[in-house]
């Protein structure tokens, strides 16, 4: 008997409204999400401190970091419509990629680690340049790739120069991601 009493004010304890998680269940919510939000810190710290490239890219805000989502979102966009209609030649599809890619690569990652602790997730104007003559070298090819293929390897000096800052270009941003 005395065992059943026991066991019946043990119930009673768990139903009354004056159990500690009936009273505060915003406060273990609340603890849950600080133990998350601690989770996300530090596999954010993990990521910048293991991933090589995690650690090098910008961090971009304001108009500049929309500016590049969208060109991102451009980019993706581009490369669905012509997956799905096919309405580029070749020759123009790969050099409007470049451009998107190589504007893209030049606005997220920095020269050097220097030049990142100089800046920080600023753009230095020569970031701007690079991107720039990624554009006017491969722009170069969007609109005159008939003109370079009916010449038929016939080279003026202007294919010479713009080659050769295509040379340039492709090694500064492989130097950058890579």
């Amino acid at each position: 008997m005395a065992d059943e009493r026991k066991q019946q004010d043990e119930l009673d304890q768990v139903e009354q409204p004056g159990n500690e998680q009936d009273q505060f269940p915003e406060k273990e919510a609340s603890g849950i999400a600080d133990l998350i939000e601690e989770e996300t810190v530090d596999v954010n710290e993990a990521m910048e401190k293991f991933d090589k490239e995690a650690g090098a890219m910008r961090k971009l805000s304001g108009m500049v970091g929309k500016a590049v989502t969208a060109l991102a979102i451009a980019m993706s966009v581009f490369h669905m419509y012509t997956a799905f209609f096919g309405t580029l030649l070749s020759m123009r599809q790969r050099s409007l990629h470049i451009i998107f890619a190589f504007v893209i690569g030049f606005m997220l990652y920095p020269m050097s680690k220097k030049s990142k602790a100089k800046h920080g997730n600023r753009i230095p104007y020569y970031d701007y340049l690079l991107a720039l003559v990624a554009v006017i070298v491969f722009g170069y090819l969007f609109v005159n790739f008939q003109a370079i293929a009916i010449r038929g390897g016939t080279m003026e000096t202007q294919d010479y120069v713009l080659g050769f800052m295509a040379i340039l270009v492709v090694l500064e941003i492989t130097r950058r991601v890579v």
